[in-house]
């Protein structure tokens, strides 16, 4: 039996979580369509701007990200204490940005409490709390990309009903570990496909933004931000960006190349197992379940959810290095 999504949302075990979408019909997200003949390429484009502009307005960043022919991948940060820590007009600006406000929100946000009844404030102060919780809701992220997408593409099309496979699957990523892993399988997708031969080719990639932006000494504003442990930023994800790259660029060397070969960079100072490196970053999904870490951190969250077992074990033996 599949385990339900609120089950797989499970904050207090880890923020970071990796998304995927799968197109349903035979016809593609984007990219060039031998059953219609069309290109969809510019569809591209519609998610990659829905996704920065829904980043904008939730609290949710965007750690990784590559949109495929028929898929698409996201690897997400949930800033939930951001969320509470917001006023009530920010976040009615926040989710101005991807929804209509209600006459008594806008009243609210352009005159102030003092334009409404305390009946009518009362009734925008619940909208608010409900909004609030849909800033750092997975869910709600998902959704307003799936159906905006899918509207616009049923209308390019001229049909109706279901676009997606399903609302969207999930892998929560419990340490820092399976995260970094994480991204650089989201990052080496279109490689992997034979869609790009470069990092630079891997059009509508966190890793191209990154790569493109590094060159100006700049991080890419729509992304979660990369650095060392050293750095004051607590926001960004603790690895310093240099690396970050290097790693990324020699494990996509590994995709045409001998099974035998491994990286240079020092993987077991991250707590990986070198050898296992390939099979960590290229069947990330087939791994593990829905839920991906260090075997002692797969322990710790079966107890919290008081599962017999948990898919996935095996490997984490295997690819991570014990540093206890």
């Amino acid at each position: 039996m599949a385990t339900p999504r609120k089950a797989q949302i499970i904050l207090s075990q880890t923020k970071h979580y990796h998304c995927m979408i799968r197109c349903v019909r035979q016809a593609r997200i984007c990219g060039f369509d031998k059953f219609s003949g069309q290109n969809y390429e510019h569809r591209r484009k519609w998610i990659e701007s829905r996704l920065f502009r829904l980043a904008k307005a939730f609290t949710i960043e965007i750690c990784a990200y590559a949109i495929m022919h028929n898929h698409a991948h996201f690897v997400l940060h949930v800033d939930d204490n951001l969320a509470y820590s917001l006023d009530r007009t920010t976040i009615l600006r926040r989710w101005s940005l991807i929804h209509k406000l209600t006459p008594l929100q806008v009243t609210y946000l352009c005159k102030g409490s003092s334009a409404l009844t305390n009946d009518e404030k009362s009734k925008v102060y619940r909208d608010i709390e409900f909004i609030r919780l849909k800033l750092f809701s997975i869910a709600s992220f998902m959704k307003d990309l799936n159906q905006y997408i899918a509207v616009k593409a049923n209308k390019e099309d001229g049909c109706v009903g279901k676009f997606w496979e399903s609302r969207y699957k999930s892998q929560a990523l419990l340490d820092e570990r399976a995260l970094l892993a994480c991204m650089v399988y989201v990052d080496l997708n279109p490689i992997r496909a034979g869609i790009a031969s470069s990092l630079e080719q891997s059009h509508y990639t966190s890793i191209q933004k990154r790569v493109l932006q590094i060159k100006s000494h700049w991080q890419p504003t729509q992304l979660k931000p990369l650095t060392d442990k050293r750095s004051s930023n607590s926001r960004a994800i603790p690895m310093d960006l240099k690396a970050y790259i290097q790693v990324v660029t020699e494990t996509s060397g590994m995709v045409y190349s001998p099974h035998d070969k491994v990286i240079q960079f020092p993987l077991s100072q991250l707590g990986f197992a070198p050898t296992e490196w390939r099979k960590l970053t290229s069947k990330f999904e087939s791994l593990f379940g829905y839920v991906v870490g260090a075997s002692d951190a797969l322990i710790e969250f079966k107890q919290h959810v008081n599962l017999s077992k948990i898919r996935g074990m095996g490997a984490a033996n295997e690819v991570f290095l014990n540093t206890n």
